[in-house]
């Protein structure tokens, strides 16, 4: 029998993005428990008529997520110019896949970690100083990429296509399968997401974090859950396959 069998397991994510994870999780025998703290919006990209002569000025088009994906070759398609012959670089494997899935080729991205950081460092090795960047991206978010780029010299824009928002969160149900002994461990793939389930809380919030391992995608989403009361926050890769063998790994140690 799965260490997961019958356990609960609470899902921040979007719901559109889910799926994957809620999908492994009942195939090792967990109780999914969908509770998207994030949505994600698309919004009209400004300058569209322009696309096409502001893409001929561009060296590389970075996309900083799955959903920059998603949203920007709609948006690019919308404009005529996808596919594009511009250097294409992508925060992470997944999102590199998710270009290559569209019909991308030569997609430069990261292997080892799926940050800003890695990213520049990769970039680094290609010689882009001085060059010029646009980032597909969605509304706020980091600066840093964007800075970085400009300290090396890079001419940087943006095209903005989509928003996070905050979905209406019920707790109520939550809680009560809390109370009851029902949830064992929760998943984070943003900081935002974090906040947003924590705020929806309310006061019942702390216990459940200091009680929960929580498992994120990256050191500093465990660092702002353990700000926020988490006692475990574990970083472990995004794909669900591997989020899966990490709550199995952890539960199987804890019995």
């Amino acid at each position: 029998m799965s260490a997961l069998a019958g356990r609960g397991v609470v899902i921040t994510r979007a719901q559109s993005q889910a799926i994957d994870l809620a999908d492994a999780l009942r195939a090792a025998q967990a109780v999914p428990l969908l509770y998207p703290s994030l949505e994600i919006q698309p919004m009209a990209v400004a300058g569209l008529s322009d696309l096409a002569k502001r893409l001929a000025r561009i060296d590389w088009l970075i996309f900083i997520s799955r959903n920059a994906v998603t949203h920007g070759v709609a948006a690019l398609r919308r404009a005529g110019v996808w596919p594009c012959t511009n250097r294409l670089a992508a925060i992470g494997p997944g999102t590199a896949a998710q270009l290559q899935a569209c019909g991308a080729t030569n997609v430069s991205y990261p292997e080892v970690s799926a940050d800003t950081e890695a990213l520049l460092a990769l970039m680094q090795g290609h010689g882009f100083a001085g060059q010029q960047m646009l980032i597909v991206k969605g509304a706020g978010g980091r600066a840093l990429l964007a800075e970085a780029l400009r300290g090396r010299g890079c001419e940087v824009s943006e095209l903005v296509c989509y928003q996070r928002v905050c979905p209406p969160i019920d707790p109520h149900p939550l809680l009560a399968q809390y109370e009851a002994g029902h949830v064992h461990a929760l998943t984070v793939f943003s900081a935002e997401a974090l906040g947003n389930f924590v705020t929806c809380l309310g006061a019942a919030a702390p216990a459940l974090l200091r009680q929960l391992p929580v498992f994120t995608v990256h050191p500093r989403i465990a660092a702002e859950a353990k700000r926020l009361g988490a006692e475990q926050a574990l970083v472990v890769p995004a794909e669900a396959s591997a989020m899966v063998r990490a709550l199995v790994a952890y539960f199987e140690t804890t019995r």
